[in-house]
Order: structure tokens, then C-alpha cells, then sequence
């Protein structure tokens, strides 16, 4: 298995690296209709995102990228 995190080599027009890439699982979640994004990285907490107006975690966008990638992967219900 790969390492959670590394660390980019180069940045943009010759500028320093600053990103890094977190290694992620998503998957939804039939009952509640949530995506859930999770890292074996222990920085980084277990969340969710919702696709329900008025929801704490509603992001319709980035649901809609989570989902899209779901669905090409064949996870989507």
C-alpha cells in the first residue's frame, strides 16, 4: 500500500512546491445519503459531504465531482 501523503516535486512556473496529495476513500452511504471521504492519514478526520440543502455539510459542487467519480468507478448505487 502506498504512503497516505506525498509531496509535490516541482511547482508552478518555477515557483517552490507547495502542494501535497492525500491518498482518500470515498463511498456513499445509501441510509443517509451522505459521501464520505476518509484517509489512512491520522491528521486528517473521517467527514462527509451532503448533497441536501440546509445540511451542516451541504456542497452541492464537490458532492457532484465525489459523485461523478463514484459512478465511473461503478460504486454508485
Amino acid at each position: 500500500m502506498a504512503a497516505p501523503t506525498f509531496k509535490s516535486k516541482t511547482g508552478k512556473k518555477g515557483k517552490p512546491a507547495r502542494a501535497v496529495y492525500l491518498q482518500i476513500g470515498i463511498w456513499h452511504n445509501l441510509k443517509t445519503g451522505r459521501i464520505h471521504i476518509a484517509s489512512r492519514d491520522k491528521r486528517f478526520k473521517h467527514t462527509t459531504v451532503s448533497n441536501t440543502r440546509g445540511s451542516k455539510r451541504y456542497h452541492p459542487n464537490l458532492y457532484g465531482k465525489l459523485k461523478a467519480v463514484l459512478l465511473a468507478e461503478g460504486r454508485w448505487p
